[in-house]
């Protein structure tokens, strides 16, 4: 008995293992009808199921147009599809999600509710993408917002965040010789 409970133990611990989560920190670039604002120093989560799965959240998401902010909700994705890679993983996710509500102190100034799950109650259609290692996160979010075409607003919205240079610099070993006039450095 008391070796199936250790080997049940050591087979949720390394579950737990290979399911944390992680968070990643960097600029998001929001674009809407062409018009894009940088967002600076903006968080979000992953996490790496272990199984080919891997889970996404943008917390207390906001749309912004200069210093007016709409506030939208939180951008989760849960089992999306992940592909091992020698420098990065990729994952993907092409669907509905529902919208949550984002954080009540995370409102802001001048707002009393997260719009999303209002406005998309019947679920937001994402196209997501991204690349991920230990040290860098890149995602682009496309939210197809045309459901709310009558209002005038149907249009994609395409959020970025981080960038996509995941190749290491390249470093130069060998000596630098320079040619001037016939007189070389070497």
């Amino acid at each position: 008995m008391k070796k199936l409970l250790l080997v049940l133990f050591c087979c949720f611990a390394t579950l737990a293992v290979n399911a944390q989560e992680k968070s990643y920190t960097d600029n998001l670039l929001l674009t809407v009808d062409g018009q894009s604002v940088m967002i600076p120093d903006v968080t979000v989560l992953y996490q790496d199921n272990g199984d080919g799965t891997a889970n996404f959240l943008l917390k207390n998401f906001c749309l912004a147009s200069g210093t007016n902010y709409i506030p939208v909700g939180n951008i989760r994705v849960n089992n999306m599809n992940l592909n091992k890679g020698e420098k990065y993983d990729t994952f993907e996710f092409h669907d509905k999600i529902i919208m949550e509500e984002g954080d009540k102190d995370a409102l802001p100034e001048g707002t009393d509710m997260w719009l999303g799950p209002v406005l998309f109650s019947d679920g937001l259609k994402i196209d997501l993408s991204g690349k991920v290692n230990n040290d860098k996160l890149y995602v682009i979010i496309n939210l197809d917002i045309s459901d709310l075409s009558m209002s005038g607003m149907g249009q994609v919205i395409e959020v970025k965040f981080g960038s996509d240079e995941f190749l290491p610099s390249k470093i130069y070993t060998e000596q630098l010789v320079i040619t001037i006039n016939d007189q070389s450095s070497e």
